[in-house]
């Protein structure tokens, strides 16, 4: 049997056979036990729903509330004009106005311009506007411009915070966020909480990006993740990124990067990981190991386990060492003593390849590279090394022959001898009238060698069109065996315009020679230019044992 549509009672009302469309120009247009009993207010169809307030819409559903039952002339009946309701189960709006319920179960709205999607229990409370929850289960906006995305149990009691999911989170200040998880709660405005479980942001403008249980207590302070880091009220700007039970107290410009149970209580600390280790000198850090202590300012604990520095600007890289010296350094071995300033501790130091002439006063270095007390009584280098220097001999020129080029070879040239030997570690292996060399053992040797020659004249340029006179139209040295001619390291110098100097330098590393084997610095003249020694000139051939 078709319903019947009558005029209400209401004045230019419509309602359903079974519905009641009592407010003026009101209209209930299907359904049954529906009631529109304010002016321009409609119910659409479902059950059981009744619409109290003006302008306001219920579109279906069952048994939901637009503003308050009671006799429409009373004081205290509220009321929730032009606000909607879609569909649902007992979903209720009381008082304000152009709200919006989409849909679920026994949602509530009181305040102007909120907004909930859909969901279970969800409640915007009165003299709240403009807030939305999406959905979910018992989550609660508090105050204006808040939103809560879903999940359960959320409280968004700040202004202008949010809630995007999860579960027991809790905004109670203002201008805080909160993505997800469990249980976490931004108390200062402006925080930030990504995820993980009862994390808390304390702090204005405090972050914790996820993790377990960790607080960032101070303004502006980080903790990326971890769990059960701290950081106290008074380190402002301080940063933990991870690890477990890291702290820092009265810190500020503090870092932690990760680890276990690490501490600062400083300003400006830094602890890169690693376990138990402790800074409390200003502007000092660890950067890794275990049970390291730093109370001295601006210093640092490199790494290893039980090292404490109380010195200032002083660094330990050791194994249950101390420095209490001020710009002193411990490094390797263990149970070293840093006690005095400007000092480095070392229990071996191994230089293995020094390099070319650098000059190392009262030390040496033995076969395997380690710096031991030095052995030469002038000394001034190091165990096993030589080195000589003069100026350089007369060069003519030599014309390579044009039909035999091979024959033209390194040992044709000039070799160069000095009376001067800066140092020789090998007593008389150098012969100061031919300047030749003679190894006193067998093993590797690092050997190197430079030459500066002037051409004052007319630059480093073979001007000559003599026939063949260009050929090779170079300077050559090198160190060569003066019996066999066997060139240990070569290099030339062919200048494509007029250079005013000539420079050849060469080296090798690691050469295999035996007792009795030669070596002497030879120069060949090819250039065509005849050359004799200028101000400043010099030769420079230097040797060293290093296995």
């Amino acid at each position: 049997m078709a319903q019947i549509i009558f005029p209400g009672t209401g004045t230019g009302s419509t309602q359903r056979q079974g519905n009641s469309a009592s407010g003026n120009y009101s209209t209930v247009a299907g359904g049954i036990n529906n009631q529109a009993r304010c002016v321009f207010s409609t119910v659409g169809g479902g059950t059981g729903s009744t619409v109290f307030s003006s302008g306001a819409t219920i579109g279906g559903g069952q048994c939901n509330t637009i503003g308050e039952t009671g006799p429409m002339a009373s004081k205290d009946r509220k009321t929730s004009p032009n606000s909607t309701i879609l569909g649902g189960f007992n979903n209720k709006m009381v008082f304000g106005g152009c709200s919006f319920i989409g849909g679920g179960c026994q949602n509530y709205v009181d305040g102007f311009n909120n907004t909930i999607i859909g969901g279970q229990k969800n409640t915007t409370y009165e003299k709240v506007c403009e807030s939305t929850i999406g959905g979910g289960f018992s989550n609660t906006t508090f105050n204006s411009w808040t939103t809560i995305g879903g999940g359960r149990f959320n409280s968004a009691r700040g202004i202008y915070s949010t809630i995007v999911g999860g579960s027991g989170n809790t905004t109670n200040s203002n201008f805080n966020m909160i993505g997800s998880g469990r249980n976490q709660k931004a108390i200062g405005t402006y925080g930030f909480i990504g995820g993980g479980c009862n994390n808390l942001t304390n702090g204005d403008y405090s972050v914790a990006g996820g993790g377990f249980s960790n607080t960032a207590n101070a303004n502006q302070s980080v903790i990326g993740g971890g769990n059960l880091n701290t950081i106290t009220t008074d380190s402002c700007t301080a940063s933990i990124i991870g690890g477990t039970c890291n702290t820092i107290s009265s810190s500020e410009l503090s870092f932690v990067g990760g680890g276990f149970n690490n501490s600062i209580l400083n300003y400006a600390g830094v602890i890169g990981g690693g376990r138990s280790n402790t800074v409390t000198g200003f502007g000092s850090g660890v950067l890794a190991g275990r049970l390291n202590k730093v109370t001295g300012a601006n210093s640092n604990i490199l790494g290893g386990i039980l090292n404490t520095v109380s010195g200032n600007y002083s660094i330990a890289l050791s194994t249950n060492s101390y420095v209490t010296g001020d710009r002193s350094v411990v490094v390797g071995g263990q149970n070293l003593a840093g006690t005095s300033d400007d000092t480095v501790y070392v229990p071996f130091l191994n230089i293995r390849d020094l390099g070319l002439n650098a000059a190392v006063t009262n030390i040496g270095v033995d076969i395997d590279g380690n710096v031991v007390p030095g052995q030469n009584s002038s000394g001034n280098f190091a165990v096993d090394g030589i080195l000589v220097e003069g100026v350089p001999s007369v060069l003519g020129p030599v014309l390579p022959d044009p039909n035999a080029l091979s024959t033209t070879n390194l040992i044709n040239g000039v070799g160069q001898s000095t009376t001067t030997i800066i140092y020789d570690d090998f007593g008389t292996s150098y012969n100061t009238l031919n300047g030749i060399w003679t190894c006193p053992s067998s093993g590797r040797y690092n050997i190197s060698y430079f030459v500066h020659l002037t051409d004052s004249v007319s630059g480093w340029q073979n001007p000559s069109t003599t026939p063949g006179s260009n050929l090779n139209s170079a300077v050559v040295a090198g160190l060569i065996n003066p019996i066999t001619g066997f060139i240990y390291a070569a290099n030339n110098f062919f200048p494509s315009v007029p250079q005013l100097y000539c420079d050849i330098n060469g080296a090798q590393w690691g050469v295999e020679l035996n007792a009795g084997d030669q070596m002497l610095l030879v120069i060949m003249n090819t250039s065509g230019v005849f050359y004799t020694p200028s101000t400043g000139d010099y030769f420079r051939f230097s040797l060293q044992k290093v296995g």
